[in-house]
This record gives structure tokens, sequence and C-alpha cells, in this order.
């Protein structure tokens, strides 16, 4: 009898485990507040009426990061689409403005460069998906990036041996739809009910709960992320480890909180 131990409590029965990629598996904070960055100058290039205000709404400033925001959580086309309401503001048409927005943004990669070259796996990544995969586990990621991105990102870092499926925004139902969920548990052969998803977002633990997974398993990173905007804030004098864990459990509305993937343990009766 197989047992996954999420933070010292057992779930029996677990078949399989799915993964959000970014925040959860890969450290991709700075790259995307770069990309952000770059994406609402080339905006302004283009439209210099466009201000600061489409950076912040994206979840990124200068010197900030918000890993709940719309870059962190939000596919490409949902971040196009939003860039995209703050260029027609300035009187284009719609047509006009998605264009140039899929411009602006066609742009900002070449200037970024490489997505994978300059995001890296959490230090207990791979241990968690060798850990997890040598127990008999299925494993699979379920993110908002695209199919290209996520195999960039295993390949490149020799993680691709612990994954069985991927579901990508541009191959299928995007999360918090339950069919992009529902889509991969078909393609391991294993029933909703004996899948955990672990995600830092409220988005995941919404597709993990509308889909009928076993629980969702929300990961908060913001501890070890320097500038991070939280949602929540709490007096320097009142900080209280417990109230802020019990603060972040309610925002992502997850089953279990953990800060790390080593809380993820199996044992076999």
């Amino acid at each position: 009898m197989l047992t996954v131990w999420v933070d010292g409590h057992p779930l029996e029965g677990i078949e399989a485990v799915l993964f959000d990629k970014d925040g959860t598996l890969a450290d991709t904070s700075g790259f995307l507040r770069l990309l952000a960055q770059a994406r609402v100058k080339a905006i302004q290039s283009r439209i210099p009426e466009v201000d600061d205000r489409l950076l912040l709404a994206m979840g990124a400033s200068a010197d900030r990061w918000n890993p709940a925001g719309l870059m962190a959580v939000g596919t490409r086309e949902q971040n196009c689409v939003a860039a995209a309401a703050y260029v027609a503001e300035t009187g284009c048409s719609w047509s006009t403005a998605i264009a140039l927005v899929q411009q602006a943004f066609a742009e900002a990669d070449r200037i970024c460069g490489d997505k994978a070259l300059q995001t890296w796996p959490y230090e207990e990544t791979e241990f968690c998906l060798e850990r997890l995969a040598r127990s008999g586990l299925e494993l699979g990621i379920l993110t908002g990036d695209t199919l290209e991105h996520t195999q960039a990102f295993l390949t490149r870092y020799d993680l691709g041996q612990w994954i069985q499926v991927i579901g990508a925004a541009n191959t299928g139902p995007a999360k918090p739809d339950p069919a992009s969920v529902w889509r991969l548990c078909e393609q391991l052969g294993v029933a909703p009910d004996r899948v955990l998803l672990v995600g830092d977002s409220a988005i995941d633990m919404q597709a993990a709960r509308a889909a009928g997974l076993a629980a969702a398993i929300g990961i908060d990173r913001t501890y070890a992320i320097p500038n991070t905007i939280v949602s929540r804030t709490i007096p320097p004098k009142a900080i209280d480890v417990q109230e802020m864990r019990n603060q972040a459990l309610s925002e992502l509305q997850a089953d279990f909180l953990i800060q790390s993937l080593d809380a993820l343990q199996v044992s076999i009766a």
C-alpha cells in the first residue's frame, strides 16, 4: 500500500501527481518580470499613451513582483488580451490593439531570449520528481506556459525522464477548466480521485477542485522571493508565522499548504 505524505498528513490510494510548472517546479520570477517590462516597453514605443499601469496590471513593477499576478499565472493569450484592453483605451480599434500587442510581445520575446536558459528548477525539484516517480507514482505537468517552453525546460535540466504527460496552454483547455485536468488523467489511465495537484496559485486549486481530484496542494514560495508583492499585510510587530500560513492557505484555497516540495514524501507498507 502506497501512502503519500503531505507535510505529515497521510493520503491513501494516490496513483499520480500533477504539477504546475512556473513558481512550483521552476523559479521563473526574475525572467517573467523582465519579460513583462520588455512587453510594456515595446507597447509604449508604439503607443506612448499607455502608461506603467499596464506593468502593474501584469503583476510587476521596476523592482517588485506579484507571484499571483497576471504574468505569473495567466497564459500568453490572457496577457495579450489584458494588454490589448489598455491599448484600445487610447482609441485604437480592437483588431488593431490585438495586432499591435502581438507584435510587441514577439519583440519582447526576441529581446529576452531563451526562457529555459534563464529559469531554473528549485533546489528540491529534481529530487522530488525522482523520489515520487521511483515510488511508482505517475507524474505530469499542467501549466499555463506553452508546450515548447515546457519541453525546453525539462530537456535543459534533464527532468523529462520523470514526467509522463504535459498539459500546456496551447495543447488543450487551459486551467482552471477541469477538462485540462481530466485529459491528463485519461492519458495516465488514472481516476481523478486518485490524483493530486500541486500548484502555487488559486487557479491551480480551482482546477483541482473542479476536476474532483483527491487534493489540491498549494505551495507558497513568497517567503523565498525578494521584493515580492503580497496581498496580505501584517504589521511588523504582529507577525505570526501560523497566521501567515493560514492566510496563504485561505488565499490559495488549498487543502494543504507547503513551502517546499520536500514536504511531499511517500511510504510503502
